[in-house]
């Protein structure tokens, strides 16, 4: 089934697709199934339609389900269903949704046996040269200079009262801009080149100097509607963003902690920020990556799928602040079990309401991740003096 027809049995049930956003194979637009006023339904076109709602968890495999939900609310899409009739057989047979009396008969295929018999064309991707390549998802990204970074980087004296150990800091080659009080966070590709930085805020106190803190109770504070200050009520200066990054950075292309991943383990770690990667890895959970984004692009689900068989997905434990939306942390959650969970064997947990991985002492870690392997002290870095250049990346 072809993203145009997609479009067309939407249009059928009378959703205007118009207002539709399309990003990469991802069509995002306001759910049919409740009051939404921020898009929180999303189509995967190129898998031919599988849907979930953000909101209300609404979830299905192919758009002859969507329909039928559709038909309980809204009454009989007689033009709708024709148009799925016409290629209804055809997918479902290509999805392996529709099996016939031999294979009806056979035993259900366990995880393992279900990967195995996985196309090749995502798992013949290796880490030195596949010639599988997939025009779709190339692209080219320029190398930083090590020397470029480290002008500006400082010892990391944030990290240190986080309880980041030397190590850690060495290893990660981790610093600390004092000007604009930001730690610093380079980011890597797999091959250990530097791609960009990210810089943490942990500066406390406005530059009048009223502490973050007390903004919101102070007198003359202007609340927006979600009942948060983004002004300084004393001079009216924006409140610094958490995570800035480096200009150019195409984050979606990247998995935070690729480039220390141990390359014979085929299990991983997916957490939401590099602070958890960091923490993670200090305590000995070397598989440990980040999707630095609320919402995994296609390009980190496609890599996860090319590199494991199994991922855990340890969400942070964010608060909820609308009724009918789930909090940011299960979002994120539902999002990437939806479009791993097919492929490879998917296990969660999620933190408790305001914490993240980065949070939990070693014993807490202990109980969701079990026993750790141990830090890997044999991997290193590009040199200082390694020049930046141009890098094209299949994947």
């Amino acid at each position: 089934m072809d993203k145009q027809t997609i479009l067309d049995i939407l249009s059928a049930m009378g959703i205007d697709v118009h207002k539709a956003k399309v990003s990469g194979e991802h069509l995002s637009m306001l759910c049919p199934f409740h009051d939404d006023s921020d898009p929180s339904f999303s189509i995967f076109l190129a898998a031919g339609g599988p849907w979930m709602c953000f909101g209300c968890g609404t979830t299905g495999k192919h758009m002859g389900e969507m329909i039928r939900e559709y038909e309980a609310l809204h009454g009989p899409q007689p033009h709708a269903r024709e148009l799925w009739k016409k290629d209804k057989e055809s997918y479902l047979k290509a999805r392996g949704l529709l099996k016939g009396e031999e294979e009806q008969s056979r035993a259900p295929l366990t995880p393992e046996e279900e990967l195995a018999a996985l196309d090749g064309k995502l798992r013949a991707m290796e880490w030195e040269g596949s010639k599988v390549r997939d025009d779709r998802l190339k692209y080219e990204y320029d190398l930083i200079p090590e020397a470029e970074y480290r002008k500006y980087a400082r010892p990391a004296k944030y990290f240190s009262t986080r309880g980041f150990t030397d190590q850690t800091c060495e290893y990660w080659n981790l610093g600390d801009d004092e000007g604009f009080h930001r730690a610093l966070i380079p980011i890597r590709d797999f091959q250990g080149g530097l791609v960009g930085v990210q810089g943490r805020s942990y500066a406390i106190n406005c530059k009048c100097g009223l502490p973050f803190a007390e903004w919101l109770n102070h007198p003359r504070a202007v609340k927006n509607s979600a009942g948060k200050v983004k002004l300084c009520p004393v001079c009216n200066a924006t409140r610094p963003m958490k995570y800035l990054t480096s200009t150019g950075l195409q984050k979606s292309l990247f998995l935070f902690g690729e480039h220390m991943l141990d390359r014979a383990d085929k299990s991983a770690i997916v957490v939401e920020s590099p602070m958890s990667v960091l923490w993670l890895w200090q305590h000995g959970y070397q598989n440990a990556l980040a999707t630095m984004g609320s919402i995994p692009s296609e390009h980190q689900v496609r890599k996860l799928l090319t590199w494991f068989h199994s991922v855990f997905l340890f969400a942070d434990g964010d608060a909820r602040t609308h009724p009918r939306l789930l909090p940011a942390g299960e979002r994120w959650r539902q999002h990437l079990e939806f479009h791993l969970g097919r492929y490879v064997t998917v296990r969660h947990r999620t933190c408790p309401v305001g914490k993240d991985p980065a949070d939990l002492t070693a014993d807490q870690l202990r109980h969701v991740l079990g026993d750790p392997t141990g830090i890997r002290t044999d991997i290193r870095t590009r040199a200082k003096d390694d020049p930046g250049r141009q890098v094209s990346i299949y994947i």
